[in-house]
Protein backbone atom coordinates (compact mmCIF):
# COMPACT_ATOMS: atom_id res chain seq x y z
CA UNK A 1 0.00 0.00 0.00
CA UNK A 2 3.01 2.67 0.96
CA UNK A 3 5.06 1.58 -1.79
CA UNK A 4 1.80 2.39 -3.75
CA UNK A 5 1.25 5.38 -2.63
CA UNK A 6 5.08 5.77 -3.00
CA UNK A 7 5.15 5.06 -6.67
CA UNK A 8 2.41 7.49 -7.49
CA UNK A 9 3.70 10.58 -5.66
CA UNK A 10 7.09 9.83 -7.87
CA UNK A 11 5.07 9.59 -10.56
CA UNK A 12 3.22 12.76 -10.01
CA UNK A 13 6.91 14.30 -9.35
CA UNK A 14 8.05 13.07 -12.27
CA UNK A 15 4.87 14.59 -14.85
CA UNK A 16 4.91 17.88 -13.24
CA UNK A 17 9.17 18.24 -13.79
CA UNK A 18 8.48 16.72 -17.56
CA UNK A 19 5.84 19.80 -17.46
CA UNK A 20 7.67 22.29 -16.50
CA UNK A 21 10.51 21.25 -18.69
CA UNK A 22 8.59 21.22 -21.49
CA UNK A 23 6.79 24.60 -21.05
CA UNK A 24 10.69 25.87 -20.57
CA UNK A 25 11.44 24.45 -23.93
CA UNK A 26 8.69 25.27 -26.10
CA UNK A 27 8.93 29.26 -25.26
CA UNK A 28 12.12 32.04 -24.80
CA UNK A 29 11.39 35.81 -24.31
CA UNK A 30 14.70 37.53 -24.48
CA UNK A 31 15.13 41.07 -23.03
CA UNK A 32 17.33 43.19 -25.45
CA UNK A 33 15.76 46.43 -24.20
CA UNK A 34 19.02 47.77 -23.06
CA UNK A 35 22.30 45.77 -24.12
CA UNK A 36 22.94 41.78 -25.08
CA UNK A 37 22.55 39.30 -27.69
CA UNK A 38 20.54 36.29 -28.72
CA UNK A 39 21.01 33.32 -30.72
CA UNK A 40 17.64 31.42 -32.48
CA UNK A 41 18.02 28.96 -35.13
CA UNK A 42 21.35 30.04 -36.03
CA UNK A 43 20.85 33.64 -36.62
CA UNK A 44 21.76 36.57 -34.20
CA UNK A 45 20.07 39.40 -32.53
CA UNK A 46 22.17 42.32 -31.16
CA UNK A 47 20.55 45.86 -29.52
CA UNK A 48 22.37 48.38 -31.84
CA UNK A 49 22.83 51.96 -31.35
CA UNK A 50 23.67 53.23 -35.47
CA UNK A 51 22.28 56.74 -36.25
CA UNK A 52 20.31 56.56 -39.64
CA UNK A 53 19.49 60.39 -40.71
CA UNK A 54 16.91 58.84 -43.05
CA UNK A 55 14.50 56.59 -42.14
CA UNK A 56 12.64 56.37 -45.21
CA UNK A 57 15.23 53.91 -46.57
CA UNK A 58 12.95 51.30 -45.00
CA UNK A 59 11.90 48.49 -47.62
CA UNK A 60 9.49 47.74 -45.16
CA UNK A 61 7.18 49.95 -42.37
CA UNK A 62 4.78 47.97 -40.19
CA UNK A 63 2.33 50.30 -37.71
CA UNK A 64 -1.21 48.76 -35.97
CA UNK A 65 -4.08 49.45 -38.21
CA UNK A 66 -6.39 47.75 -34.87
CA UNK A 67 -5.32 46.84 -31.53
CA UNK A 68 -2.05 46.74 -30.52
CA UNK A 69 -0.53 43.74 -32.26
CA UNK A 70 0.80 44.11 -35.89
CA UNK A 71 2.50 41.86 -38.35
CA UNK A 72 3.44 42.77 -42.02
CA UNK A 73 6.13 41.86 -44.99
CA UNK A 74 7.39 43.42 -48.07
CA UNK A 75 6.25 42.89 -51.51
CA UNK A 76 5.23 44.68 -55.11
CA UNK A 77 2.40 43.28 -54.80
CA UNK A 78 -0.77 42.96 -52.17
CA UNK A 79 0.83 43.78 -48.55
CA UNK A 80 -1.19 43.01 -44.82
CA UNK A 81 -3.35 45.98 -43.16
CA UNK A 82 -0.95 46.92 -41.07
CA UNK A 83 2.04 47.21 -43.78
CA UNK A 84 2.72 50.67 -44.62
CA UNK A 85 2.59 51.70 -47.83
CA UNK A 86 6.37 52.36 -50.01
CA UNK A 87 7.46 48.55 -49.17
CA UNK A 88 8.99 46.93 -52.24
CA UNK A 89 10.60 43.13 -52.38
CA UNK A 90 13.89 43.06 -51.87
CA UNK A 91 16.78 41.16 -54.63
CA UNK A 92 18.83 38.43 -53.02
CA UNK A 93 21.92 40.37 -54.75
CA UNK A 94 20.99 43.53 -52.63
CA UNK A 95 21.15 41.82 -49.07
CA UNK A 96 24.52 43.12 -47.14
CA UNK A 97 26.87 39.48 -46.23
CA UNK A 98 28.64 40.63 -43.00
CA UNK A 99 30.89 37.65 -41.02
CA UNK A 100 30.56 36.92 -37.64
CA UNK A 101 32.38 34.14 -35.68
CA UNK A 102 33.46 32.54 -38.68
CA UNK A 103 29.53 32.22 -40.39
CA UNK A 104 27.85 34.67 -43.27
CA UNK A 105 24.83 36.38 -42.42
CA UNK A 106 22.72 38.61 -44.05
CA UNK A 107 22.10 41.84 -42.12
CA UNK A 108 19.07 43.63 -41.09
CA UNK A 109 18.31 46.68 -39.04
CA UNK A 110 15.25 47.32 -36.93
CA UNK A 111 14.18 50.67 -36.65
CA UNK A 112 11.07 50.88 -33.84
CA UNK A 113 8.96 53.95 -33.59
CA UNK A 114 7.43 53.23 -30.08
CA UNK A 115 7.00 56.43 -27.17
CA UNK A 116 9.69 57.70 -25.02
CA UNK A 117 7.45 56.82 -21.44
CA UNK A 118 8.31 53.60 -19.39
CA UNK A 119 5.01 52.02 -19.47
CA UNK A 120 5.27 51.90 -23.46
CA UNK A 121 8.85 52.14 -25.04
CA UNK A 122 9.36 48.40 -25.42
CA UNK A 123 7.74 46.26 -27.92
CA UNK A 124 7.84 42.36 -28.43
CA UNK A 125 8.95 41.06 -31.45
CA UNK A 126 7.11 37.88 -32.21
CA UNK A 127 7.58 36.46 -35.20
CA UNK A 128 10.43 36.59 -38.11
CA UNK A 129 10.65 34.80 -41.18
CA UNK A 130 12.57 35.03 -44.31
CA UNK A 131 10.75 34.06 -47.63
CA UNK A 132 12.52 34.02 -51.81
CA UNK A 133 11.12 33.04 -55.11
CA UNK A 134 12.34 33.34 -58.18
CA UNK A 135 12.59 36.42 -60.14
CA UNK A 136 10.13 35.73 -63.06
CA UNK A 137 7.47 37.83 -65.06
CA UNK A 138 4.32 38.63 -62.73
CA UNK A 139 5.95 36.58 -59.80
CA UNK A 140 6.43 39.86 -57.86
CA UNK A 141 2.90 41.46 -57.46
CA UNK A 142 1.13 38.03 -56.46
CA UNK A 143 -0.43 37.54 -52.84
CA UNK A 144 1.38 36.41 -49.65
CA UNK A 145 2.25 32.56 -50.10
CA UNK A 146 0.57 32.21 -54.05
CA UNK A 147 4.39 33.13 -55.07
CA UNK A 148 5.98 30.25 -57.68
CA UNK A 149 8.79 29.15 -55.98
CA UNK A 150 7.73 30.19 -52.30
CA UNK A 151 10.32 29.12 -49.97
CA UNK A 152 11.05 29.21 -46.06
CA UNK A 153 14.75 30.12 -45.82
CA UNK A 154 14.39 31.34 -42.03
CA UNK A 155 11.98 31.44 -39.00
CA UNK A 156 12.50 32.60 -35.57
CA UNK A 157 10.77 29.71 -33.96
CA UNK A 158 11.58 26.05 -34.55
CA UNK A 159 9.12 23.69 -34.11
CA UNK A 160 7.09 23.91 -31.38
CA UNK A 161 9.63 26.45 -29.90
CA UNK A 162 8.08 30.12 -29.52
CA UNK A 163 11.38 32.36 -29.62
CA UNK A 164 10.48 36.47 -28.75
CA UNK A 165 12.75 39.38 -28.30
CA UNK A 166 11.78 42.10 -25.95
CA UNK A 167 12.76 45.73 -27.28
CA UNK A 168 12.83 49.15 -27.06
CA UNK A 169 12.63 52.62 -28.61
CA UNK A 170 16.30 53.77 -27.79
CA UNK A 171 16.04 56.77 -30.15
CA UNK A 172 12.88 58.15 -29.56
CA UNK A 173 11.25 57.44 -32.59
CA UNK A 174 12.75 56.85 -36.19
CA UNK A 175 16.26 57.31 -36.74
CA UNK A 176 17.89 55.43 -34.92
CA UNK A 177 18.27 51.65 -35.47
CA UNK A 178 17.68 49.85 -32.63
CA UNK A 179 18.31 46.09 -33.06
CA UNK A 180 20.64 44.35 -35.53
CA UNK A 181 19.33 40.78 -37.10
CA UNK A 182 22.14 38.42 -38.54
CA UNK A 183 19.91 35.83 -40.96
CA UNK A 184 22.12 33.13 -41.97
CA UNK A 185 23.05 32.91 -45.89
CA UNK A 186 21.51 30.49 -48.28
CA UNK A 187 22.66 29.30 -51.64
CA UNK A 188 20.84 30.11 -54.89
CA UNK A 189 21.82 29.56 -58.28
CA UNK A 190 19.96 32.23 -59.46
CA UNK A 191 18.92 35.70 -57.95
CA UNK A 192 15.78 35.69 -55.62
CA UNK A 193 13.00 38.09 -54.55
CA UNK A 194 13.47 38.56 -50.96
CA UNK A 195 10.54 39.24 -48.46
CA UNK A 196 10.93 39.55 -45.00
CA UNK A 197 7.86 39.02 -42.57
CA UNK A 198 7.00 40.07 -38.98
CA UNK A 199 5.03 40.48 -36.05
CA UNK A 200 5.20 42.58 -33.38
CA UNK A 201 3.17 43.46 -29.88
CA UNK A 202 1.53 39.98 -28.75
CA UNK A 203 3.55 40.00 -25.25
CA UNK A 204 4.81 44.23 -25.63
CA UNK A 205 2.40 45.65 -27.42
CA UNK A 206 2.54 48.42 -30.19
CA UNK A 207 2.05 51.83 -29.18
CA UNK A 208 3.65 54.18 -31.43
CA UNK A 209 4.03 55.05 -35.01
CA UNK A 210 5.36 51.93 -37.61
CA UNK A 211 8.30 49.77 -37.18
CA UNK A 212 10.64 49.98 -39.97
CA UNK A 213 13.12 47.44 -41.54
CA UNK A 214 16.26 48.46 -43.26
CA UNK A 215 19.04 46.94 -45.14
CA UNK A 216 21.61 50.20 -45.04
CA UNK A 217 22.62 52.56 -42.77
CA UNK A 218 25.72 54.42 -41.50
CA UNK A 219 27.69 52.83 -39.29
CA UNK A 220 30.44 54.36 -36.77
CA UNK A 221 32.51 50.67 -36.13
CA UNK A 222 33.76 50.54 -32.43
CA UNK A 223 36.14 47.32 -31.40
CA UNK A 224 33.37 45.05 -30.64
CA UNK A 225 31.18 46.05 -34.06
CA UNK A 226 34.23 45.53 -36.14
CA UNK A 227 33.24 41.99 -36.81
CA UNK A 228 29.91 43.17 -38.21
CA UNK A 229 31.32 45.34 -40.74
CA UNK A 230 30.65 43.81 -44.58
CA UNK A 231 33.91 42.21 -46.01
CA UNK A 232 33.76 44.46 -48.62
CA UNK A 233 34.14 47.76 -46.40
CA UNK A 234 37.30 45.87 -44.81
CA UNK A 235 38.81 44.97 -47.78
CA UNK A 236 38.19 48.37 -49.15
CA UNK A 237 39.97 50.41 -45.75
CA UNK A 238 42.94 48.30 -46.63
CA UNK A 239 43.26 48.93 -49.64
CA UNK A 240 43.44 52.63 -47.86
CA UNK A 241 45.77 52.24 -45.49
CA UNK A 242 48.56 50.31 -48.08
CA UNK A 243 48.19 53.02 -50.41
CA UNK A 244 48.71 55.70 -47.57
Amino acid sequence: MRQGRMIRRLSALVGLGLTLSVTSARAAYVDLTSTGSVEFNNAWFFVNDDHDANPSNAFVRIQAHQGTVESGYNNNGPVSADTKSGSYLLKLSQLPIVQYQGNSYYRFLLDIGEPQSASQKTISLDDLKLYSFPITPGNDTKAFGTETGFTLRYNIDVGATDNDIKLSDRSNGQGKNDMVALIPTFYSADDQWIMLYSKFGEKAPAQGSFEAWKITATVVPEPMTMMLIPASAMLLLARRRRQA
